[in-house]
């Protein structure tokens, strides 16, 4: 067992080539990460910036699209506001019509009454 500790330490004190390529190594996957993981982050500011912008004109073409909704609802309205007025008119005219009718016909009938 002895030989193998040996070799271990005879391996380590001598092999520090191997360490320092490790750590350069270690160093340049580090930066490597930080460096993709900046990429990352732009990127995702960019999609982020471009979601907010298409949400803004969706927006704006929803709002557009409500408001034409809002005038075409009130036009309509009032077209059967008119229809319902004249409807109600020209009821009215028709009982004004009767009821001449009828008076003129009572007169008529109280006239022979009385000569």
């Amino acid at each position: 067992m002895a030989t193998v500790i040996d070799a271990l330490f005879v391996t380590l004190g001598m092999d520090a080539k191997a360490f320092k390529k490790g750590s350069e190594d270690a160093i340049k996957v580090s930066d490597k990460l930080t460096s993709e993981s900046k990429k990352d982050t732009q990127k995702r500011e960019q999609l982020s910036k471009k979601t907010a912008q298409q949400q803004k004109k969706h927006s704006q073409e929803f709002s557009k699209y409500t408001k034409q909704n809002t005038e075409s609802v009130r036009h309509l309205r009032n077209q059967l506001l008119g229809i319902a007025a004249l409807f109600t008119g020209g009821r009215g005219i028709a009982r004004l019509m009767s009821s001449t009718a009828d008076t003129a016909a009572n007169v008529s009938r109280l006239a022979n009454d009385i000569g």
